[in-house]
């Protein structure tokens, strides 16, 4: 009886450290996600494994996982899982045989996501029912140089033909008629009118210009009853967006300088100012047919535009600013470029144009309704023009004051929008 106690004493013994020996080589654990008051919940299935090691496990639903010690410590524990933090946990011996790993949500630790993509240069808009075309300032950089005359030269929609080659006089054509039945706007404000229609589509430099929209067809009255055959409607560049500093170039064997320069500077979230300031001369002779007379005219313009931006919350927004310009061309027949005989009265063009406008575009908001809006929007405009045209003198003075208020709302629901003012 005694030899078989002691038997059974022994087996006991033995199976005891067997035991305690094999959970010395075990790890058991639990997966959990704190909140931030400290709340644990359980994470559910994850990848397990040892660096450096075959050994591999996976969680349960529950969050409980076990997985066998590797031979040689210290060793590395790494924990993966989807939408989680992969965390590495360093094991210097077989000590701790349960554990609890605390894993981080991802998207706690997910950086700044930039979204690029790419516009072409020209495009037709689907947010509005017009026929409108959207040329963006791409479409404008594929000239080296150029005012706004100029870069429609590319384009298939719009026509610009010189109506007067001696004094570089340019009209717009859509849809085959003239441009007194294309309504053209900066901005929602009146551009080409009254004596700034003859040359007024050189008064913007491409610089300037952000993008332009071009609507073929009749176009909505809200600016006016001009947009008869079509809108061209000129965004410029904002304060907010511009660069802080720009300066551009541009010089030829034809003896055609340009520098454009612009400054933006943003003195507080609500407020900001950009200023405009742009140069070119013309001043190269030419006749290549040799028939006396210059083939372009010469040409020295200085324009000068300081615009500002302002908000007030959300109640209101609005832009005011000032535009200058001085251009002199000249023109026609010229004494040295007559080869037949010498002329005392040659025929010869000067035009003189001097121009001032001051704008303010005013909008008032209303945060609890999104959909309701009242614009004012006003321009002052003084233009000088002293001509000759051969023995002819010609003077013309423009003073112009232009006011739009324009309420925005909807009836019933905002399927259905209306604007109305005057």
């Amino acid at each position: 009886m005694k030899s078989k106690k002691i038997k059974q004493i022994l087996l006991s013994a033995f199976l005891a450290l067997s035991f305690s020996s094999f959970s010395q080589n075990i790890l058991k654990g639990k997966l959990v996600e704190k909140d931030a008051s400290g709340k644990e919940t359980a994470l559910g299935i994850a990848g397990i494994k040892w660096l450096g090691t075959n050994l591999t496990a996976t969680s349960e639903e529950n969050g409980r996982f076990e997985i066998a010690f590797p031979d040689s410590m210290p060793a590395k524990l790494l924990v993966s899982m989807i939408g989680y933090k992969t965390d590495t946990i360093l094991f210097s011996d077989k000590t701790k045989t349960d554990i609890k790993i605390a894993l981080k949500n991802a998207s706690t630790t997910l950086g700044e996501v930039k979204i690029i993509g790419k516009q072409d240069a020209t495009s037709n808009l689907t947010t509005t029912t017009l026929n409108t075309e959207l040329l963006t300032s791409k479409e404008l950089t594929l000239a080296a140089c150029c005012n706004l005359s100029e870069s429609f030269e590319r384009n298939a929609s719009v026509d610009v033909n010189f109506t007067d080659a001696v004094s570089g006089t340019k009209q717009i054509q859509m849809l085959g008629l003239d441009g007194i039945y294309t309504q053209i706007l900066y901005e929602n404000l009146p551009f080409v009118r009254g004596l700034s229609a003859s040359h007024g589509l050189s008064y913007i430099p491409g610089p300037w210009v952000e993008n332009i929209l071009v609507t073929k067809g009749t176009g909505t009255v809200v600016n006016g009853f001009e947009s008869i055959t079509g809108q061209i409607q000129i965004e410029m560049l904002e304060p907010d967006e511009a660069d802080r500093f720009f300066l551009n170039g541009y010089a030829s064997s034809e003896q055609r300088y340009e520098l454009n320069t612009h400054l933006a500077k943003r003195f507080t979230d609500n407020v900001s100012t950009l200023l405009f300031a742009h140069a070119s001369q013309n001043q190269l002779s030419m006749d290549e047919n040799e028939d006396s007379f210059l083939d372009s005219p010469l040409k020295t313009q200085y324009n000068v535009f300081n615009r500002w931006h302002y908000r007030i919350k959300d109640k209101a927004e609005g832009q005011f600013g000032i535009r200058a310009l001085i251009e002199d061309r000249v023109g026609g027949q010229m004494t040295e470029h007559i080869h037949d005989s010498i002329s005392t009265d040659p025929y010869k063009i000067n035009i003189n144009s001097k121009q001032v406008e001051t704008f303010t575009k005013n909008g008032f908001l209303f945060p609890e309704k999104p959909w309701k809006s009242i614009a004012i929007t006003t321009t002052e405009r003084y233009h000088k023009q002293n001509a000759s045209f051969g023995n002819k003198k010609y003077e013309g003075e423009q003073k112009s004051l232009y006011i739009n208020t324009i309420w925005a709302d909807i009836l019933n629901n905002t399927f259905h929008k209306i604007k109305f003012g005057g």
